[in-house]
């Protein structure tokens, strides 16, 4: 168990660098050019928030006892079932390579998400999710996603930051990207050409349009976040 810590752990040389891309107001995404990533301003969900911490997720009574989950290691790897709770204590401690994001698309994930407000920009209004499809996440740090594409996202931190390494149609990252990004980052820099860097910090979001090929690495001592896919 100690080896798998000391993997999990979020130890890299790196300091990210600033985030090049535009930020705009709530208002002004709305008419923001959508054929490249930018950061904006959410709407105010201070009362969601404080139901993504891990003393609430742990605490509740509505959610479900049980999650899917896929390991961060491989995207390759079949997703499981495991128990909620145990699995946001192991994540929070590093005791497991398993990474809780998306298969949060049930009425009880659903109805946890009634009183969280979607960017306007997205022209849906609150629990409205016939058009758009919500993925919940949660992690201690070190946790991510590997390289890989789809389709136009938007995604918000509630909790802890996010940073994306974002490579636009045409480009590709150097090295071996099946590796879970916290490796990747030990292996390789991240200083490609076309490559984007952006971490969204606590209550920001960030738009990514399609077949935009990116990974995500999860920061702070604990981090919360959405994306929806549109």
């Amino acid at each position: 168990m100690q080896q798998q810590q000391q993997q999990l752990q979020p130890k890299h040389p790196h300091q990210f660098p600033p985030c090049p891309l535009h930020h705009y107001s709530a208002t002004a995404a709305q008419t923001a050019p959508k054929d490249y990533p930018f950061l904006y301003t959410p709407s105010s969900n201070s009362a969601f928030t404080q139901t993504t911490s891990l003393s609430s997720l742990l605490t509740s009574s509505t959610l479900p006892s049980n999650v899917t989950v896929q390991n961060s290691d491989s995207l390759s790897t079949l997703p499981y079932s495991v128990n909620l709770k145990d699995h946001l204590n192991k994540s929070y401690h590093h005791t497991t390579s398993s990474y809780l994001f998306g298969y949060t698309y049930s009425p009880s994930w659903l109805s946890y998400l009634s009183s969280y407000v979607p960017p306007t920009f997205l022209d849906t209004e609150p629990n409205d999710w016939s058009t758009l499809t919500p993925s919940l996440g949660f992690s201690g740090s070190g946790y991510g996603v590997q390289f890989h594409t789809h389709g136009p996202v938007v995604s918000e931190v509630f909790l802890g930051n996010k940073t994306w390494f974002l490579y636009p149609p045409g480009f590709k990252p150097s090295g071996d990207i099946s590796l879970n990004v916290s490796e990747w980052l030990r292996r390789y820099s991240f200083v490609d050409d076309g490559v984007v860097v952006c971490t969204v910090e606590e209550g920001g979001g960030i738009w990514v349009p399609g077949e935009w090929m990116h990974a995500t690495f999860n920061g702070g001592e604990w981090n919360s976040f959405i994306s929806i896919f549109a």
